[in-house]
């Protein structure tokens, strides 16, 4: 039962990631790595069909993203910085 949830689970960070509601969006000037969060094709997805992403694959879809700009597009032995992003679209934050 546990692994049949991770699956679920990671099938929909997958498709968070492939639909571009959560990416990379490579280096700004100084260098540092992007992380994007579209909030407005989240929002889109949960309108459609609330059964597609939850929280929690939101959360850990951020943390993939997250491990691996640590892992691979960091530079070992530097202090390193990113930016987040969340794009908002036509939402409201109100």
């Amino acid at each position: 039962a546990q692994q049949t949830k991770r699956r679920k689970d990671e099938q929909q960070i997958l498709n968070l990631i492939q639909s571009g509601a959560l990416y990379i969006g490579g280096r700004d000037k100084e260098y540092r790595p992007l992380l994007i969060f579209d909030a407005s094709r989240i929002a889109h997805f949960l309108k459609v069909d609330p059964t597609v992403c939850s929280t929690e694959s939101i959360q850990n879809g951020f943390m993939f993203l997250w491990n691996y700009i640590k892992h691979v597009v960091f530079l070992p032995g530097h202090v390193n910085h990113w930016v987040s992003i969340t794009e908002l679209g036509n939402l409201s934050t109100f």
